[in-house]
C-alpha cells in the first residue's frame, strides 16, 4: 500500500465508507469482497478485503488506484 502512496487513513476512509462492487466467494484463503470509495481528499481506491469470519476479522488484501481505462467513471463496474 505505501509503495503506491495509500495509507492507514485512506484505508479506514473506504473500509466506512466504500461500496462493495464484487464478491469473490471462492477466493482462498479466504473469501472476499472488492470495495469502491473516495478517500477524504476525493482520491478514488479500490480495496480487495478478506472476511475471516472465524476470528470476526478482515484482512486488506491490497489497495489500488482503479484503472480509468478499465472501469466506468465511477469505478464501480469493469469495462468489457
Amino acid at each position: 500500500m505505501f509503495q503506491r502512496s495509500i495509507h492507514s487513513n485512506d484505508v479506514d476512509e473506504i473500509l466506512n465508507s466504500g461500496k462493495i462492487i464484487e464478491i469473490y466467494e471462492d477466493d482462498f484463503p479466504l473469501p472476499s469482497v472488492l470495495l469502491s470509495g473516495k478517500t477524504y481528499v476525493q482520491r478514488s481506491l479500490h480495496l480487495v478485503v478478506g472476511l475471516n469470519e472465524y476470528d470476526l476479522k478482515l484482512v486488506i488484501i491490497t489497495a489500488y488506484e482503479p484503472d480509468s481505462n478499465k472501469w466506468n467513471e465511477n469505478f464501480s463496474k469493469r469495462l468489457t
